[in-house]
């Protein structure tokens, strides 16, 4: 069965059919540059047999790489709507983020409203593309503060916040959590999800509308462990998957080989795989 188009019941996506459904999807940055430069795709494959059904993708990047969209011209915007039917007629969800190092891709912030507004244009109309206006704006370059939400037919998130802090309010169509990475939160770093999700505070005072809230940027996983920031671990894989589903509407799968879209070795398409099987227990 595919993917279907989403709408939102006060904290839940909900299905064309009507089914509640919780987010699976996983991180592979650099996705929609390899496309734009030709690169084979075929490391999606992967993604989805161990259980993913969207992939997250940065439209700009320093950091990572150098992602800079002027250098792509008219071609850039003119790829969008082709690879959101691509990743359509694959059964996936496309969940991309706008502003990404942008203090160094782009500082101006006029120069960043009429790009919101050209990728926008673009995203309009094609149903699974859920997009995310930034990544951890406090260090990303992006107020969240200056947009208003665009007036597309796509659910949008304002995007995160960084790690174990509340994303921009008020939400927009969904909200974004990143979880602690660090021993022994990481087991626990999903259940303040539950707050945002909700909009409350830990007294339960109203901040904003309940709205589905996906888990962001969990701790990554890898070959090996580096602590606070990558695990080898399918317990922990599973642990985090299963929690996305009780404090949260579910989670991206993060790895060392989803930031170049590089292929998953053995041990960390084991963790995909317990992380996503706890989502759909």
């Amino acid at each position: 069965m595919g993917i279907e188009p989403l709408h939102t019941q006060r904290d839940t996506f909900v299905t064309a059919s009507g089914n509640y459904y919780n987010w699976q999807g996983n991180i592979d940055f650099m996705a929609f540059k390899r496309s734009l430069d030709g690169v084979d795709m075929g490391f999606i494959t992967q993604r989805q047999q161990a259980g993913s059904q969207s992939l997250t993708t940065l439209m700009m990047a320093h950091y990572i790489e150098d992602f800079i969209p002027s250098t792509y011209g008219a071609r850039f915007f003119a790829h969008i709507k082709p690879f959101a039917q691509f990743l359509r007629s694959l059964n996936l969800y496309w969940r991309p983020i706008v502003f990404a190092d942008a203090q160094v891709v782009m500082p101006d912030k006029g120069q960043q409203q009429t790009f919101l507004a050209q990728c926008a244009a673009e995203f309009n109309g094609e149903w699974n593309v859920l997009p995310s206006l930034c990544n951890e704006y406090q260090k990303n370059g992006c107020d969240p503060f200056m947009f208003q939400r665009p007036a597309t037919d796509n659910l949008w998130s304002r995007g995160s916040s960084t790690s174990d802090t509340e994303p921009a309010r008020p939400g927009w169509d969904y909200k974004e959590w990143h979880s602690r990475r660090d021993w022994p939160k990481v087991l626990f770093g999903n259940d303040d999800a539950w707050y945002v999700k909700e909009g409350i505070d830990s007294n339960f005072s109203v901040l904003d509308r309940a709205m589905p809230c996906i888990i962001g940027e969990p701790i990554g996983f890898w070959d090996h462990d580096v602590p606070a920031r990558r695990s080898q671990d399918p317990n922990l894989a599973a642990v985090v998957g299963g929690t996305s589903v009780y404090f949260a509407r579910g989670a991206d799968f993060m790895s060392e080989g989803g930031l170049r879209c590089d292929r998953w070795d053995p041990r960390t398409e084991e963790c995909a795989r317990r992380f996503y099987a706890a989502i759909n227990q």
